[in-house]
């Protein structure tokens, strides 16, 4: 204890400050890190989801470019949402799909 006494008695004020400010970055950095850990781990059950990353005009033949596998929350998944690669890649969309929405069984052929 006296060591760390003497080192912050002989520092200078400036890299006293410094110090002081790293570690209060330092401690909100960690709680803040582990706060948003915990609050998507209690966000509740998730599903996964098929969401498209370019908008997909109606008439067009789904790529794997297209899509992307997705986790969401249970209660913003559609019922009929498409929930793997391979029932989405593949298939004739009937409407166009916009960006980033979920894939739906009534979206394709």
């Amino acid at each position: 204890m006296k060591l760390i006494r003497d080192l912050f008695i002989k520092c200078p004020p400036a890299l006293m400050l410094l110090v002081i400010i790293f570690m209060a970055v330092f401690v909100t950095m960690a709680v803040t890190s582990r706060m948003s850990q915990l609050e998507a781990d209690s966000s509740g059950p998730r599903g996964s989801v098929i969401l498209t990353i370019v908008a997909v005009p109606s008439g067009t033949t789904i790529d794997k470019s297209m899509v992307e596998q997705a986790r969401l929350s249970e209660a913003s998944l559609f019922q009929d949402a498409v929930t793997s690669m391979p029932a989405a890649v593949g298939r004739t969309t009937v409407h166009a799909i916009p960006i980033h929405a979920q894939v739906r069984e009534i979206d394709l052929q």
